[in-house]
C-alpha cells in the first residue's frame, strides 16, 4: 500500500513537467507514461502501458536497452539515444534513468534533444563556413550553400540570412527552401517598429535566440503571408562577430512543435 501511495504521488509530479516521464519495470515493461510521453509518442497511454521501454527505441539502438537498464539500477545513468514514435519517425533524447524509492521500479525522464542537436549542428555548419571565409571563397556563394544546407538537412520550408542595417532594415544574403517567396511579401526590420518585432528582428536587436509561434502578437505584420505559405513557428538565432550582433540565421516550420523542444 505504502508502495502504492508513493508512485501516486510521483505520477502526479510527472503531470507537472513537459519532460517525458516512464515508470519501468526491472525487464522494461512500462507501468505509467506522462500526458508528456502520449504526446511525444503518439500512442495512447493505455497503449504504451502494454509495451516495454524497448519498444520506443529506434531499432539501431535497441541492443543497447538491457545494459543501460541494469547500470541504471546499480548507480542511475545518463545518456542519450533515439527514440520512435507510433508513426515511424524517431527523434534523438537523453534519458535520465534512476532506481526510485518504489519496489524495484525504475523512473526514466526523457528529454526529446533535437532542436539541440541541430543548434549544434548548425553551430557547426557555421564553423566550416568560417573556414571557407578564411580561404577567401566568395561569401554570397558560402551564405548561399549554409542555407541549402540547412533547408535540405532539417527539412524546413524556409532558412534564410539577414543582415542589419544602419536604418533598421534587415536585407537578405541568402534564402533556400520551397517557401522562400515569402521573403519577396514581407518587410522585416530589427529596429522596434511593428516590422521589427518578429523573430528575426528580435533576435538582432536582443542578441538572443528567439522561437516565436505565428499565432502571437509579434507577428502581426507577417501573420497573413505566413499563413499563406503554411509557417507556424520561426526559430532566429543571432550572429555575432566580435560581440556584435550583424544580423541573423532564421528558420520556418510548418509544424507548431518544431522548435519548442529546446526551450523546456
Amino acid at each position: 500500500m505504502q508502495d502504492h501511495n508513493a508512485l501516486r504521488r510521483y505520477e502526479l509530479l510527472s503531470e507537472l513537467t513537459r519532460d517525458i516521464v516512464l515508470f519501468l519495470r526491472p525487464d522494461g515493461q512500462i507501468l505509467e507514461a506522462n500526458r508528456a510521453a502520449v504526446g511525444a509518442y503518439g500512442y495512447t497511454r493505455a497503449e504504451l502501458l502494454t509495451m516495454r521501454v524497448h519498444d520506443l527505441r529506434a531499432e539501431e539502438a535497441r541492443p543497447d536497452v538491457d545494459a543501460q537498464m541494469a547500470e541504471a539500477r546499480e548507480r542511475g545513468l545518463t545518456f542519450e539515444t533515439v527514440h520512435r514514435r507510433k508513426d515511424g519517425t524517431t527523434f534523438p533524447v537523453e534519458v535520465s534513468a534512476n532506481p526510485s524509492p518504489i519496489g524495484g521500479v525504475m523512473l526514466n525522464l526523457v528529454r526529446d534533444i533535437t532542436l539541440r542537436k541541430q543548434i549544434e549542428t548548425t553551430r557547426a555548419l557555421l564553423n566550416e563556413m568560417d573556414q571557407h571565409i578564411l580561404e577567401r571563397q566568395p561569401l554570397p556563394m558560402i551564405l548561399q550553400t549554409l542555407c541549402q544546407k540547412l533547408s535540405a538537412l532539417f527539412g524546413y520550408s524556409l532558412v534564410w540570412i539577414g543582415s542589419k542595417q544602419p536604418d533598421g532594415r534587415v536585407s537578405m544574403l541568402a534564402q533556400a527552401g520551397a517557401e522562400r517567396e515569402f521573403l519577396q511579401e514581407v518587410a522585416i526590420r530589427w529596429d522596434d517598429s511593428p516590422e521589427g518585432l518578429g523573430p528575426t528582428g528580435t533576435a538582432i536587436r536582443t542578441g538572443l535566440v528567439q522561437v516565436i509561434p505565428v499565432s502571437e502578437q509579434a507577428w502581426e505584420s507577417f501573420r497573413e503571408p505566413a499563413a499563406h505559405h503554411g509557417f507556424k513557428v520561426a526559430l532566429s538565432l543571432p550572429l555575432h562577430v566580435r560581440g556584435e550582433t550583424i544580423g541573423a540565421l532564421t528558420f520556418y516550420a510548418v509544424r507548431e512543435d518544431a522548435f519548442d523542444v529546446a526551450m523546456t
